[in-house]
């Protein structure tokens, strides 16, 4: 796969891209392998045929991709991506603009997505003894190494984005995860309580003298810094949170 590409073209798969093998009543019980493994290549050949007349440069698919097809695949260069999750799938269509295709005969033009770059980092891993982890290192003190894939610069501006989180072990940032999504809501709904205060306040100014409605709209409660700093405060061990407490703004 290629660590890095320019402009690229997003095809989105769900289920696997492999040969199902189906059994009739009127087929014969036994058949020979040469046949079984011609039939199933032809199989594969016609939908990575399907999926190249696309153009696509990564395919990412919800399940597994037969070995013959990668191979096929790669032959043609198109990066392949395997086991993605459905959110994970669900997201990269909203951000690039592809559609999530059911089988290889639903690929259409307009399934493709777009995006800026897609690239392919490596970034180490911090672990504490005896943290669970994948690689050399697992079960013990150290790191490893987790590959990540991102695709930047989406035609979707403000639909989505990524948060990358690392400096610490894998405990200590599943505490700050959790913190910043809870951040994250807190600030989104704060926004749109203020668009529902100045709407209000419009509204207000229509049926109001001026006197009524200059208090409009009423001054916010506290300071999206001191909210922010809450949210944090009841993630945080009691030592942290004077941390926290004490952090400018």
């Amino acid at each position: 796969m290629a660590s890095s590409r320019g402009a690229s073209r997003i095809v989105l798969l769900a289920g696997a891209l492999e040969y199902q093998r189906g059994e009739s009543p009127a087929a014969p019980r036994l058949s020979s392998m040469d046949a079984l493994l011609d039939q199933e290549h032809e199989h594969l050949r016609a939908a990575v045929a399907r999926v190249c007349d696309l153009a696509p440069d990564v395919l990412c698919v919800e399940r597994t991709v037969a070995r013959f097809a990668q191979e096929l695949l790669l032959e043609r260069g198109v990066s392949v991506v395997l086991r993605v999750k459905t959110s994970a799938l669900r997201r990269l269509a909203r951000s690039t603009g592809a559609s999530i295709a059911a089988a290889v005969d639903e690929l259409t033009e307009n399934a493709v997505g777009v995006c800026g770059e897609f690239r392919v980092e490596s970034h180490a891993e911090t672990r504490e003894l005896g943290e669970e982890g994948e690689g050399e290192d697992a079960g013990g003190g150290g790191g490893g190494v987790k590959t990540l894939m991102t695709f930047d610069k989406c035609p979707a501006v403000g639909l989505g984005c990524s948060v990358l989180l690392k400096g610490a072990s894998a405990r200590e940032l599943g505490v700050v995860k959790t913190a910043l999504r809870d951040a994250i809501v807190w600030a989104h709904h704060a926004e749109r309580e203020g668009a529902w205060l100045a709407a209000f306040a419009t509204a207000a100014a229509d049926d109001d003298d001026d006197d009524a409605t200059s208090e409009w709209p009423p001054p916010p409660p506290q300071s999206r810094a001191v909210a922010i700093r809450r949210v944090l405060f009841s993630h945080w061990s009691p030592y942290d949170r004077v941390r926290v407490v004490n952090a400018d703004p």
